[in-house]
C-alpha cells in the first residue's frame, strides 16, 4: 500500500509487487503531473500499475480519474465528533478573547501567510474586538511566518502554539471561535472535518 502515487507509489509501481494498492493525497494528482509531459507518464505509468486506487475525496477521485480509466474509491475519513466538537465552556486558553485559528503543517502550500494578512485587516478594522489569532503547527515555513507577523505588527495578538500532539488536537480546535482552513494545494484538508 503506496501512499502518494508521485513518491512511493512510483517505487511500488517499480517493484512488480502485488497486491498494490496505492493511496493518492492531492499534490500527487493535482500539482505532479503538471510539471512536464514525462510527470505525467509517471503519474498515469503507477496508476496503470495499481490493483487499487484510494482517495479521500470525491474531487480528488475525479482528478486522479483524468489519469486512469480504473474505478477509484473513496475512503472518507473518519472524524470522532465526541472529541472533535466545539467546547466553548473551557475559555481557559485565551480567555475573554475572540479566538480566530487554523490548525496545519506550517507548509507554504498551507497558505498561513494569507491567515496573517487577513487578520491584520480585520484586527485593524474592528480594534473593539479582543481578537486573538491561534496557530497550531510547526513546519519549514515556520520563521517566515513569525517574521512576517512581526512587520504586520500583529505579534501581541498572535500566539504560535507549535506543534501538537495528535491527542490533543481536538483541545485546541474545540477553543477556536473560528475556524480557517487555508490550502494552496490540498484537495481536501482533514482538520476541516
Amino acid at each position: 500500500h503506496a501512499h502518494y502515487a508521485s513518491s512511493y507509489g512510483l517505487l511500488g509501481a517499480l517493484s512488480g509487487f502485488h497486491p498494490f494498492i496505492v493511496s493518492v493525497w492531492g499534490s500527487d494528482v493535482y500539482d505532479f503531473p503538471r510539471k512536464s509531459f514525462l510527470h505525467r507518464l509517471a503519474l498515469q505509468f503507477v496508476l496503470s500499475r495499481a490493483d487499487r486506487i484510494l482517495s479521500t475525496s470525491r474531487a480528488m477521485a475525479v482528478e486522479a480519474g483524468k489519469f486512469s480509466k480504473k474505478p477509484i474509491d473513496v475512503t472518507p475519513f473518519n472524524i470522532d465528533t465526541d472529541r472533535f466538537r466545539p467546547d466553548a465552556g473551557r475559555r481557559d486558553l485565551f480567555p475573554g478573547e475572540l479566538v480566530v485559528g487554523t490548525v496545519k503543517a506550517l507548509e507554504k502550500i498551507y497558505g498561513q501567510e494569507y491567515l496573517l494578512r487577513a487578520f491584520m485587516e480585520v484586527a485593524a478594522a474592528t480594534p473593539e474586538l479582543p481578537l486573538r489569532l491561534v496557530i497550531v503547527g510547526q513546519g519549514r515555513d515556520e520563521s517566515r511566518l513569525k517574521t512576517l507577523t512581526h512587520q504586520l505588527g500583529i505579534e501581541d495578538k498572535v500566539a504560535f502554539v507549535g506543534l501538537v500532539p495528535n491527542d490533543a488536537i481536538h483541545e485546541y480546535q474545540g477553543r477556536i471561535d473560528v475556524f480557517v482552513a487555508l490550502s494552496n494545494a490540498d484537495s481536501f484538508g482533514v482538520t476541516v472535518l
